[in-house]
């Protein structure tokens, strides 16, 4: 267990979304290095100004937390992110990438 106020939120009737989620980590606590395990879902990550688009995964990947950091997301069950996303399933494997970059600045 560690501090990082984890909750996640099961999505109902939202076709494509597994559930919501957010972490957050005192202003005052160790910095926290996560082991984020496979699960075939692309994620979409709230952090400070920045949309980042995570997975899916084909391995452990880690996931570091600072002291202050607070982020939301929403997960999309396999094969659910790629039309929203307007970008084929590989093209985010494996990586973290901000959504911009996917999307354009617009």
């Amino acid at each position: 267990m560690n501090a990082t106020n984890y909750l996640e939120v099961p999505a109902r009737g939202s076709a494509g979304l597994v559930c919501a989620w957010s972490a957050s980590l005192p202003s005052g606590a160790e910095p926290v290095v996560q082991r984020v395990v496979p699960d075939g879902c692309v994620d979409l990550i709230c952090w400070g100004a920045e949309i980042m688009v995570a997975g899916p995964d084909t391995g452990p990947m880690p996931a570091v937390m600072r002291p202050g950091d607070a982020v939301a997301a929403v997960r999309f069950g396999p094969g659910a992110a790629p039309p929203v996303l307007g970008v084929p399933g590989d093209a985010v494997r494996d990586v973290r990438v901000p959504l911009r970059e996917l999307w354009g600045a617009e």
